[in-house]
Parts: C-alpha cells; sequence; structure tokens
C-alpha cells in the first residue's frame, strides 16, 4: 500500500509532537511500526471504528501503547517468559474451549487434542507475528486464538474421511509412517526425505516431546508430567521443534 505525501506529514507532524513530549527515542522506534501498521490497514480500521479519530490521535495512541506494555511484549516475544506464558496458556486455554462449544464440539478425547492443536498454532502465530501497539496484548492474542479455533475446527470437518495415518515408529535413525500407501497423502510424504533428516538434527528434549505428543498421543499436560516440566515448558519445545522442522522444509 502506497503512503501519499498528505498522510506522511500528518504522521510526521505527530511524530513531531511525540518526540517533543516523551523523547526522540520513542518516536523513532515506533516510526516503522505505524508505517508498517498503515501498509496493512491498521489505520483506516482505527479511523472508522475511533470517528471522528484523526491519523495524529492514531499516532498518540501507538506511543501510549508502545511505552506501556513494551517491556512485557519483550518477555512474551524475546524472554519468553513461564511466568507470561503460563497465564497466556491458561487463558487461551479458556478462550478455545468456549469458542469451541459454541461451535459445537464437546469434551472428549478429540475435544482436547484439537485444544492442543490451537493452542500450539496460537502460540507460534503470537510469537512470529509483529504486534502492532496500536492495541492490547490481550485483544490482539484473542483474535489470533478465535481465528486459530475455527481454522482448526473447519480442517478436521473437512479432513473427517481421509485415510488414516499415524507414526509407527520415532526415533533419531528411524522414522517410517504406516498408511493406506495408494493414498496421496503417503506418496507426498514419501517423497519429503528432508523430514527424515530434520528429525536428526533435533535436541533430545525436542524430539522427545514430539514422541510423546505424535506416537504416544500424550497431551501436552501429560507430557509435562512424564517429562516434569510445567505445561507452558513443553509447548514452548513443541514450538521450537515445530519452527525447526519447517526451516528444513523452507
Amino acid at each position: 500500500m502506497e503512503i501519499d505525501q498528505h498522510l506522511t506529514t500528518i504522521i510526521e507532524k505527530g511524530l513531531g509532537a511525540v518526540e517533543t513530549v516523551m523523547g526522540e527515542d520513542i518516536a523513532n522506534r515506533i516510526r516503522p511500526i505505524i508505517y508498517l501498521n498503515i501498509e496493512e490497514g491498521r489505520l483506516t480500521y482505527f479511523l472508522e471504528e475511533c470517528h471522528p479519530a484523526t491519523p495524529g490521535d492514531y499516532v498518540w495512541r501507538v506511543a501510549n501503547i508502545y511505552q506501556q506494555i513494551y517491556p512485557y511484549i519483550v518477555e512474551v516475544k524475546v524472554l519468553k517468559s513461564d511466568a507470561v506464558w503460563s497465564d497466556i496458556t491458561q487463558q487461551s486455554k479458556g478462550w478455545a474451549s468456549r469458542i469451541m462449544r459454541k461451535n459445537g464440539m464437546y469434551y472428549s478425547e478429540l475435544f482436547h487434542r484439537m485444544l492442543d492443536d490451537i493452542l500450539t498454532d496460537s502460540v507460534i502465530v503470537m510469537l512470529e507475528k509483529r504486534f502492532p501497539y496500536d492495541t492490547g496484548f490481550m485483544p490482539w492474542a484473542y483474535t489470533i486464538l478465535h481465528y486459530t479455533t475455527l481454522k482448526n475446527i473447519r480442517a478436521k470437518f473437512r479432513l473427517q474421511n481421509a485415510p488414516e495415518c499415524s507414526l509407527e515408529d520415532f526415533s533419531p535413525d528411524s522414522i517410517y509412517l504406516k498408511c493406506n500407501k495408494s493414498s496421496d497423502f503417503a506418496e507426498q510424504f514419501a517423497a519429503n526425505a528432508w523430514f527424515f533428516w530434520a528429525i536428526k538434527t533435533l535436541t533430545d528434549k525436542r524430539k522427545k516431546v514430539l514422541y510423546l505428543r505424535y506416537v504416544l498421543n500424550y497431551s501436552f499436560n501429560d507430557i509435562a508430567q512424564a517429562m516434569d516440566k510445567s505445561e507452558n515448558s513443553v509447548i514452548q519445545l513443541h514450538y521450537q521443534a515445530i519452527r525447526q522442522l519447517r526451516k528444513w522444509y523452507e
């Protein structure tokens, strides 16, 4: 999205006011954030939802939120604090459970497995997606969680009739699938030799988390107990393993 000169002038004027009040450092830090937000359409959304707000108001909104919660975002995204992520995980579980029940799902083994998958997918997005600093962290996290939950529900029902395919063995030197050899999925997976080599690069802890999760079908809570770790630590290990495997694929 190309930003016109008139809007740029307004934004820079607002940043100048922020610099006067909050200092040059804050103004310089939020400048790229604001322009990326504009490219993503977040300013347009703000102006529509907060009429009669102006682009200058948006600059101040980002400045104030940045100043208030930047240390917290560092805890979440950089330091990955266990205490902070434990709270986020518990809150996310509650959100996902309510959304799943609202969409006609009830407590069962499938429910809890999907809940684990939703939490994993959401954590990956929260850690990798840029935080825009024009909203609070929890509203932002809820939007991600809500989208991820609905996406998982749709995917599950769409794949209900797909051929079953589960890991038969999982070790640093041997991993293979037992599934319908005539299925397109089996043929596609067999072609991905990178996966077998990528597994070998994982640390023992990451391998163990994947083994317990996908071979023994443990929930994250079960894995936490088996490994004598917090559930959040297990989710982090799972995220790190999946991210490392993705790098091989990409």
